[in-house]
Parts: structure tokens; C-alpha cells; sequence
């Protein structure tokens, strides 16, 4: 404490000096009273408004953030907000990241209400003209964007399709921006433009599954409801559409890369895996294998990349031969080549979102999963071969999913409906081990996580 006093006293007389040095102190502890009475005892001497509590207080913020303890970090935050405004103005872009961590905080105690009345403040801040257009406001969409996809996962189940369209129509503005910002046929586009096609994919797989939020993105503005046949073809459709508008600003660039069109062919082969068109896929995964030999890679390293099969759909999108082999090595798969099994981990985002896994870039909740409450399934991949099921009272043809599926082991701490996790995982998708571009048979194993 003594060491506390002291630096307060160093930060009245030497301010620049003494932020550095208080946010180290405020690293160091562990104790989240002893950084609120350095906070306490600096605001009573520099005051609560003072530009230099802004660095301060959010390091202060994240340690409450970690520590749970959200009532305190939403004070800590909403005072951040008040220096800004009232040194920048009353709707100082600067304001953006400390109102975003106060939707964070808001999910992590479970006050949706509370997260989707500021997501609205937010978005009404951001969409407003006189805002200046940088790589600032980019950042804003795209992680607003996440938090609602978030909620989708963790609100209430009401709450989901107006998440799934606030997210979508704000990825749709992120890419707008970053368009102007970077230029019409910048290909960092593309990743922007892969997100919304994932958000495409879990609306489809709503919609698929059935249930009340999917009536709900079924229903159409002029009454009524599409059929699910007709919304899946729109989802298919709207995808596609995305793909080859990647693709074609790859075509538009100086320097064409056949790399960057070989990875879209995958993906577009991948979409057709997804939406159950065996034919299209099967010619867009052979183009790729093409485009890579003429890419100069050889067939020996592509038959390695794709020598294990993948889950679907890929929560990233890859432009450069570069990139797709560093995935393999985060994979833990190496330079050798794959056990003849593939292995793979599935963990349910949330109990009302349990057929999609948890994004990349979602925010890092609260409440982690039970180790205990797992299952491991074998199983076998049949390339491209249709694979009929009865699945919730319709007959189904699939590609590319589990056949043969068999449980090796299983551990649950509560009950649980064996045969909704059995849908669960008779629904997913798989981009087929390749040779030579052409899909082939596998084996695989599957450990499944329940969310809590």
C-alpha cells in the first residue's frame, strides 16, 4: 500500500510520468480494492472528469471485466464516456469501444435487455452522417456486428431474428465502408464479404432446423411466411452470389492470383457441400486442385492440405497458399501426413444455438463449458454420396455427412435428449478428403461439447 501512496503522490506532480507508472501498478495487482483506492485516490486529486483518469480507468475497467464484477466496470466505463464527451463532444466517435464493452459487460451478466437498449444507442451514434469515415468506424461495425451475433447465441430466443438482422445489416455497412475506405477491389474485402456469408449460413441453418425463430425469418413483409424450401434457396443464392463477387474482384486486380481464385473455387465447392449439391462441388473442388497446379504448387503439397477432411462451413476465409498452410500447422497437423482418422472438436456456442460452433472473434463469455458433459462419436465420410435420413419428420438427402455413426464414449453431468444430440451432429457438414481434387472416403472421430 505504502508503494501505492507513493506513486499517487508521483502522479500529481509528474502526470505523463506517473499514467505509465500507475498503469503498471494497476497490471501488477491482484486485488481489484487496492486498484479502486489508487483510482479513488487520484480522481480526488486530479478530479473525475480529468482527460488523464481516460487511461486509467480502463485498465481499471478490464480488471473488474475479468473479476466479473460488471456493476463496478460499467461505472468505470460510463465515467470514460463522460471525460470524452465532455472534452470531444457529446458524439465523439472516440466514445465507441467503451460503449461496445459496456454491451460486453451487459451480456455477461445476462441483462440482454439492458445490452440491446445500447446496441440501439450505438448503432444510432454510428449511423450518423457527420461521422467521419476511417478504419475507426470500420472496427465499430464489425464488433457490434459480433456482439449481436453473440446475442443471438445467449438472449432471449425472441431476441434472435433481430439480432441476425441488426448483425447482417451491419456487416453490409462495415463493407460499404471499408469499400470506401480501401477501394472497391480491395481484396481484403473478401473477408469482410466471407462474414456475411457465414451469417447467411446460420440463418440457414435456423431456418433448416425449424422452430419459432425460423418462422420468424421466414415471415415475409408482406404477410405470411416463405416456405423453407424457398428461404434456403434464397440463402444458397445470396451466398453464391458473394462468392463470385469475391471472385471477381480477384479477376479485377493488377496482379491476378491464382492462388486467391483456386482458395474461392474451394469455397465455392464448400457452399455446394453445404446446400447438398454434390455435382456443383465436385467441379468447383476439381477447378481449385487445377488452379493450385497452375499456381505452381505442387500435387503432392495440395493432396496434403486436403488430405483431411474439414467441418463446414470454414470460420475463416483464406486468399494465399501461405495462409491455408498455416492452418494446418494451428490445426497441430504439420508437415507429416494426417492420421488415417480425422479428429475433430465441436463445442455447442450456447444450449439455444447448440448446431453452430462458436465464432473465432466472439466475445470470451463468462460461463465456460463442463468437461464433463461430452460425448465422442465415430464415423465414417462417404466423399460427395447422398445419404438419406429421417430428420424431424421429412425425409433429408445430405452429402458430405456422418454415416455409420457410432458413440465411443460418453459422459453427461444432466439429463439430456440423446436423440436432439444425435440431429445435432447427423447435421453436420464436412468438405471431403481430397486426391487429386476428387473426394474420397473417410473415417473420423467427433468429441461434442455441451454448452452450459
Amino acid at each position: 500500500m505504502r508503494r501505492l501512496i507513493a506513486l499517487f503522490i508521483l502522479s500529481v506532480t509528474l502526470p505523463g510520468l506517473a499514467l505509465a507508472q500507475l498503469n503498471q501498478v494497476l497490471g501488477d495487482q491482484d486485488e481489484v480494492d487496492q486498484s479502486r483506492a489508487v483510482m479513488e485516490q487520484l480522481e480526488s486529486q486530479i478530479g473525475r472528469l480529468d482527460p488523464r483518469m481516460i487511461e486509467p480507468l480502463q485498465q481499471y475497467s478490464r480488471e473488474l471485466m475479468a473479476a466479473e464484477m460488471y456493476s463496478d466496470a460499467h461505472m468505470a466505463l460510463d465515467q470514460i464516456v463522460q471525460i470524452i464527451r465532455v472534452e470531444e463532444g457529446l458524439y465523439s466517435s472516440e466514445q465507441f469501444p467503451y460503449l461496445l464493452s459496456r454491451i460486453e459487460a451487459y451480456g455477461n451478466q445476462g441483462n440482454w435487455g439492458a445490452a440491446r437498449e445500447m446496441m440501439e444507442h450505438v448503432g444510432w451514434l454510428i449511423n450518423r452522417p457527420e461521422n467521419q469515415v476511417d478504419e475507426g468506424l470500420l472496427d465499430t461495425l464489425r464488433t457490434l456486428s459480433e456482439l449481436h451475433r453473440w446475442g443471438v447465441a445467449h438472449d432471449a430466443m425472441a431476441a434472435q431474428r433481430y439480432h441476425f438482422v441488426a448483425a447482417q445489416n451491419l456487416t453490409t455497412t462495415a463493407i460499404q465502408v471499408a469499400g470506401s475506405i480501401w477501394g472497391e477491389d480491395d481484396s481484403r474485402l473478401a473477408s469482410l464479404m466471407y462474414e456475411r456469408l457465414l451469417q447467411y449460413y446460420q440463418q440457414a441453418a435456423i431456418v433448416d432446423r425449424g422452430g419459432a425463430t425460423a418462422l420468424d425469418l421466414r415471415s415475409s413483409p408482406f404477410g405470411g411466411a416463405r416456405s423453407r424450401r424457398d428461404m434456403m434457396n434464397s440463402y444458397f443464392f445470396a451466398g453464391l452470389r458473394q462468392l463470385n463477387a469475391i471472385r471477381g474482384q480477384f479477376l479485377q486486380q493488377e496482379l491476378i492470383s491464382l492462388e486467391a481464385l483456386a482458395l474461392t473455387d474451394m469455397y465455392i465447392a464448400d457452399w455446394n457441400v453445404l446446400f447438398n449439391d454434390p455435382e456443383a462441388a465436385a467441379v468447383a473442388y476439381r477447378s481449385s486442385n487445377e488452379l493450385l497446379l497452375r499456381a505452381g504448387i505442387s500435387q503432392a503439397s495440395i493432396d496434403l492440405f486436403f488430405a483431411s477432411p474439414k467441418m463446414l462451413p470454414a470460420p475463416t476465409f483464406l486468399s494465399s497458399w501461405q495462409s491455408a498452410l498455416s492452418t494446418m500447422e494451428r490445426d497441430g497437423e504439420g508437415i507429416e501426413l494426417p492420421a488415417q482418422t480425422a479428429s475433430f472438436s465441436f463445442r455447442q456456442w450456447s444450449a439455444q444455438f447448440p448446431h453452430v460452433m462458436a465464432p473465432e472473434t466472439a466475445p470470451s463469455y463468462s460461463q465456460q463449458n463442463s468437461a464433463s458433459d461430452y460425448a465422442l462419436f465415430s464415423f465414417t465420410l462417404n466423399g460427395l454420396e447422398e445419404v438419406s435420413r429421417w430428420y424431424r419428420g421429412r425425409l433429408k438427402k445430405s452429402v458430405s455427412i456422418p454415416d455409420d455413426l457410432q458413440v465411443v464414449e460418453q459422459r453427461f453431468s444432466r439429463p439430456v435428449e440423446w436423440i436432439d444430440i444425435e440431429d445435432l451432429v447427423l447435421n453436420f457438414r464436412f468438405r471431403p478428403k481430397l486426391v487429386e481434387g476428387v473426394p474420397q472416403d473417410s473415417s473420423a472421430t467427433l468429441f461434442y461439447q455441451l454448452a452450459n
